[in-house]
């Protein structure tokens, strides 16, 4: 059985494999260099409107793919005209960095 698990993992499971990465250094600076605390709190856990998310925990592909969505428009419900200005010069490599680290933080 553990061997189907660790088969799941490093082949199926994104999300849990990028939880035992350790190195987020990358995402951490890029999270501060992009501000993007200023509206989500450090580490993405306090924000500063109660209708922004709280980000930190979250699985790393669902972060990615959400704020990929704002970017392109696909998601443009709530609030996120705003973060669409905030996330239109972030790059794909930057955004995954970013992710990675958010969902490391408690």
């Amino acid at each position: 059985i553990l061997v189907i698990g660790v088969v799941w993992v490093r082949v199926f499971d994104e999300d849990s494999l990028s939880f035992y990465m350790t190195d987020t250094s990358v995402g951490e600076k890029l999270f501060e260099v992009r501000d993007c605390f200023t509206c989500h709190g450090i580490g993405g856990k306090d924000p500063q409107v109660t209708e922004y998310p709280h980000l930190n925990g979250q699985p790393e592909t669902y972060l990615h793919t959400q704020i990929k969505d704002i970017r392109s428009g696909v998601r443009s419900n709530g609030m996120t005209s705003i973060m669409k200005v905030a996330v239109d010069q972030v790059r794909d490599d930057e955004l995954r960095e970013i992710a990675r680290y958010l969902n490391q933080v408690d």
